[in-house]
């Protein structure tokens, strides 16, 4: 097989791997928690119509295994760098020193919810932001796995912070899905 036809199907491969975890990587929107949180959300035809997050009841991380354990394991399906790593951006893979497709910018994790901004590479590079629920049952992070809310594809660069994202929330800017609707790629 020449070389042009490997670079093709490695890239029509990720291409395919990452259209099926945005299509597959969530469960079932609502809540079931008998504790008050925050109202970030309301979804209707697949489109989710976002509030701005509480800023200060998040902290933010930029290294993977900082991640809450539920959330790590939401995101076990896509091996991710840590944010300022090296990841690959483009397609063709280097099978001596493999790198992930994906790579952290930033999470933002209060005790109820995670947001992870990250990009990823394969046949073109996109900016991406993920939200879960951390505890959907109302027991807590640790007695719970995660529960994608939502997903959206930025149409721009990276966003440095929960402040700059949150400006993109109130303006109307961030155009997400809900877990059971495709997000393009």
């Amino acid at each position: 097989m020449n070389k042009s036809i490997s670079i093709f199907l490695a890239c029509s491969l990720a291409s395919t791997f990452c259209a099926s975890l945005c299509a597959t990587d969530g469960l079932a929107r609502g809540h079931s928690s008998p504790r008050k949180k925050e109202k970030v959300m309301s979804a209707s035809d697949g489109q989710v119509h976002l509030k701005p997050f509480a800023t200060a009841a998040f902290s933010t991380v930029t290294l993977v295994a900082k991640l809450p354990p539920a959330m790590r394991e939401a995101l076990k399906d896509m091996p991710m760098a840590d944010a300022g790593q090296p990841f690959n951006v483009g397609c063709v893979v280097d099978s001596q020193h493999p790198l992930p497709f994906a790579r952290l910018i930033f999470a933002a994790v209060s005790e109820d919810f995670c947001i992870v901004h990250y990009e990823q590479g394969g046949i073109a590079h996109f900016f991406k932001v993920v939200a879960y629920d951390l505890a959907p049952s109302g027991k807590g992070a640790s007695a719970d796995k995660a529960r994608l809310l939502w997903s959206a594809n930025l149409n721009r660069d990276k966003v440095n912070d929960l402040a700059e994202l949150n400006k993109l929330i109130e303006s109307g800017q961030l155009h997400a899905f809900a877990p059971d609707k495709k997000v393009g790629l």
